[in-house]
C-alpha cells in the first residue's frame, strides 16, 4: 500500500475514542471527547563549569494528558477503581482503597478540511487525578468529566503512536481501534512495511 505524504493535518474533531484496560482483549468505548491536551514532561541534564552551562540535553520522561469528556459508566468506574466489592448488587463505592486500572487510550482525530483521519494511541496510561463529579441543576448543557492521565513509556520506550488512517491496511486500522498492541506496529522480519 503506497503511503500518501500529508504535509499538514488540522485536527478539528476527535472521534471513536476507546480504552483497552490491562488484562482485557477488546477496547471499551470511552465516551464523547470534548477536548484532549497532551504535554510532555521533560528531564533536563546539564553540564556546568563555574556557573556556566556548557552542555544541556532534554529528554522526555512522561506525557501528561488532560481530557474533557462524557464518559461511559463502565470506563469511569474502571479508571477510578469504583467497585461493588463487598457491596450489595447494584451498589458501587469509591474510597481510600480504590485503585484504577492501567489502560491504552486510542482515538481518531479528524481533519475536516482535507477529509483525512489520524489514529492516535497512548499505550501505557493511568489516571493521575482523583474522581471528580460535577452536576448543575437546571443546566442547559451536561458537564463533562475532567480527567488527568499520565502516559508512561511502553515496552518499546514510546509514549505515543500516530498514523494517517489511509496509510494503514483495514486490518491494522481494526487492530488499532479495537485492541492496540505496540508490538503489532513494529517493523519485524515478517512485517517490513
Amino acid at each position: 500500500m503506497p503511503i500518501k505524504t500529508i504535509e499538514t493535518f488540522d485536527a478539528v474533531d476527535i472521534k471513536d475514542a476507546s480504552v483497552l484496560f490491562k488484562g482485557e482483549s477488546v477496547t471499551e468505548p470511552f465516551g464523547c471527547v470534548g477536548s484532549l491536551e497532551a504535554e510532555t514532561e521533560i528531564k533536563t541534564v546539564k553540564k556546568t563549569c563555574g556557573g556556566t552551562t556548557l552542555k544541556q540535553k532534554s529528554k522526555p520522561i512522561q506525557v501528561n494528558v488532560k481530557i474533557s469528556a462524557h464518559l461511559q459508566i463502565k470506563v469511569l468506574r474502571e479508571m477510578f477503581g469504583i467497585t461493588n466489592k463487598n457491596l450489595k448488587e447494584g451498589v458501587f463505592s469509591y474510597g481510600v482503597d480504590s485503585l484504577g486500572k492501567d489502560f491504552t487510550f486510542v482515538a481518531r482525530e479528524v481533519d475536516i478540511f482535507d477529509e483525512v483521519s489520524r489514529l492516535i494511541a497512548l499505550p501505557n496510561c493511568t489516571s493521575a487525578s482523583g474522581f471528580i463529579k460535577s452536576v448543575e441543576s437546571g443546566a442547559e448543557e451536561v458537564a463533562e468529566t475532567e480527567l488527568e492521565i499520565t502516559c508512561l513509556a511502553d515496552a518499546y520506550n514510546q509514549f505515543y503512536y500516530e498514523a494517517i488512517q489511509s496509510d494503514l491496511s483495514p486490518e491494522d486500522v481494526k487492530m488499532w481501534m479495537t485492541a492496540f498492541d505496540p508490538a503489532k506496529v513494529q517493523k519485524t522480519a515478517g512485517n517490513a512495511k
